[in-house]
């Protein structure tokens, strides 16, 4: 089953704020993690969420009985510099399954692909997942600070 990657376009993002409910797809019984609906109204605030600089759901299954499983995003467009901050997170029943991984190359990719120079992340605390998946998407750590950990990746 390949995972496809879906993104939310801003009206829909802004309906599912304004009912806290699911929106055009149907969710995995563990979606939205805490952060996701955080994410996405942090997005929206910065009247960011366009395409492709916005919010992608992960989805697993096929025809109609694909569901989302998780998100993935960009925090908004490349700052002066050409770098494009993301995040991402999976359910816990779809973690280690490679789907973060799979959904940072595809991200890797839009942002090389509309003119990114760098992408960066952070995790926050101790997360040996999320930075295994860093580090096998080609991050390196950049900064650490206040239990912060800043991961980037040239794009070529």
């Amino acid at each position: 089953m390949s995972p496809v990657l879906r993104f939310v376009p801003p009206g829909e993002l802004d309906r599912w704020i304004a009912t806290n409910m699911q929106t055009e797809v149907t969710w995995y019984q563990q979606y939205p993690l805490a952060d996701s609906l955080v994410g996405v109204r942090m997005l929206r605030l910065a009247g960011a969420g366009g395409h492709p600089w916005g919010f992608w759901q992960i989805l697993v299954g096929q025809g109609s009985g694909q569901f989302v499983v998780g998100d993935i995003g960009f925090h908004g467009p490349p700052d002066p510099d050409g770098v494009v901050e993301i995040g991402y997170e999976v359910v816990p029943d779809w973690r280690r399954h490679g789907l973060a991984s799979w959904a940072v190359r595809q991200l890797l990719a839009t942002a090389a692909d509309h003119g990114a120079q760098s992408v960066q992340a952070e995790v926050i605390g101790e997360n040996p997942a999320s930075a295994g998946v860093l580090e096998r998407c080609g991050f390196i750590v950049r900064d650490q600070h206040d239990g912060r950990t800043v991961w980037i990746r040239r794009l070529p």
